[in-house]
């Protein structure tokens, strides 16, 4: 007896038997003079294994960080009928081995050809296809913005340029290149999406400054706007009414003027420092306005990004500026000196003259007065002190930019 049987089912062998894949049995079931028997079992095809067709819509070109849920969906069908199983999918860069990949998987900008392979649920019906399309995948655009942390700046000083380059798909890499009116000045490489190079050796005047990202495998390159950067010089000068030279007694004041103009705006991008050397010993300087602050005997602060006004400065000598300094009265022949010498000696000097007569002693003694006394109220200076002239210079510095004047004082 032959059995038919697909699956758990048994089949009459008179049926007609669909496409698929059967098991026959054999069996008999003996006689009087035979015992029973079982043949193995037999498997056969009926009818060919079909080829399911594998398609998917064409995808659209995508760029960088885009994700491949859009892309990765291929149908099996056979006839009208779709057919399940599973999909594998690969991508195949240009010179490259193939890439298992999934909906999360990010390609780098590059084409790629597109593979999908599929497995039937039913391989008794259907065997396996596969199905390939090409995928392009653009560089990810880029924006750079660029900044300056002072601005103006003065010269000399430092100012950082910093280079911000962002990008919808993630944080761009590549090497930033800092210009100057088109010409390239400084470079440096993306960390997390930021370039600083820090410049001191920009001449004073206007800057035309910009940057251009270089892009990498991902990311296309892009160039910044335009940032104006004043980088500003100042100049001082000294005077006032009383110009830049005077003099002046023990324990008088002379006032001078020094004024400080940048050479853009009306302020310093960074805190000022007035210094004064050259003082002479035991004076006392002080300065207006108000907003700057002494911090020493000679040295005044003004705050940054403050207008700026003249500088009123007042020297106050003490009054005995005593022109003792280096100077020998014995050396230098006082008159006064000498007559406080001689003065113990006129008693005996008119009594050597006594014997003489009234009128030549007095005509003697005249003519001491006349050589000794004008001696001891005539010099060139206080107490007859020698003048002594001091030149002053006054400094103004801010960070790393100074300029200095002079001042001449003449104490008497």
């Amino acid at each position: 007896m032959a059995l038919i049987s697909s699956g758990a089912a048994s089949i009459p062998v008179a049926n007609t038997l669909t496409a698929g894949m059967y098991t026959v049995s054999l069996s008999y079931a003996g006689d009087s003079n035979y015992n029973s028997a079982t043949a193995a079992t037999a498997a056969f095809q009926v009818g060919g294994i079909t080829t399911p067709v594998i398609s998917w819509t064409q995808p659209a070109p995508i760029t960088y960080g885009t994700s491949l849920s859009g892309i990765l969906h291929a149908v099996a069908t056979s006839g009208s009928a779709t057919v399940a199983g599973t999909f594998n999918y690969t991508a195949t860069p240009g010179g490259g081995s193939a890439i298992l990949v999934t909906a999360a998987t990010l390609l780098n900008a590059g084409s790629y050809l597109l593979t999908a392979s599929f497995t039937p649920a039913n391989s008794a019906l259907y065997g396996p296809a596969t199905s390939t399309t090409t995928e392009v995948i653009h560089q990810a655009g880029t924006a750079l913005k660029l900044s300056s942390s002072v601005n103006p700046v003065l010269l000399l000083n430092p100012t950082i340029l910093t280079a911000t380059v962002s990008s919808p798909a993630e944080v761009p890499s590549g090497t930033i290149t800092f210009l100057d009116g088109g010409g390239p000045i400084a470079s440096g490489s993306l960390v997390n999406g930021v370039a600083s190079v820090t410049l001191t050796n920009l001449a004073a005047g206007s800057h035309s400054l910009s940057a251009v990202c270089s892009g990498d495998t991902n990311f296309s390159a892009s160039p910044s706007g335009t940032l104006t950067q004043a980088v500003i010089d100042f100049t001082t000068t000294s005077g006032g009414a009383g110009g830049t030279s005077q003099t002046v007694g023990p324990g008088g004041a002379a006032s001078f003027s020094f004024s400080i103009v940048p050479t853009s705006g009306l302020a310093l991008p960074t805190p000022a420092v007035f210094t004064l050397t050259g003082m002479p010993a035991g004076a006392t300087a002080s300065v207006s306005p108000s907003s700057w602050i002494q911090t020493s005997n000679t040295s005044w602060t003004f705050p940054a990004n403050t207008q700026l006004s003249n500088i009123a400065l007042t020297i106050h000598l003490p009054s005995a500026t005593a022109r003792m300094d280096g100077i020998n009265p014995l050396r230098e022949g006082h008159p006064l000196l000498w007559c406080l010498l001689l003065f113990p000696f006129a008693g005996s000097l008119r009594r050597r003259f006594r014997r003489l007569a009234g009128t030549v002693s007095m005509l003697f003694l005249l003519a001491m007065g006349l050589f000794v006394l004008p001696g001891c109220s005539s010099g060139n200076g206080f107490f007859n002190q020698k003048s002594q002239t001091y030149t002053i210079t006054g400094t103004i510095t801010s960070g790393a930019l100074s300029h200095s004047t002079t001042i001449t004082l003449t104490v008497e």
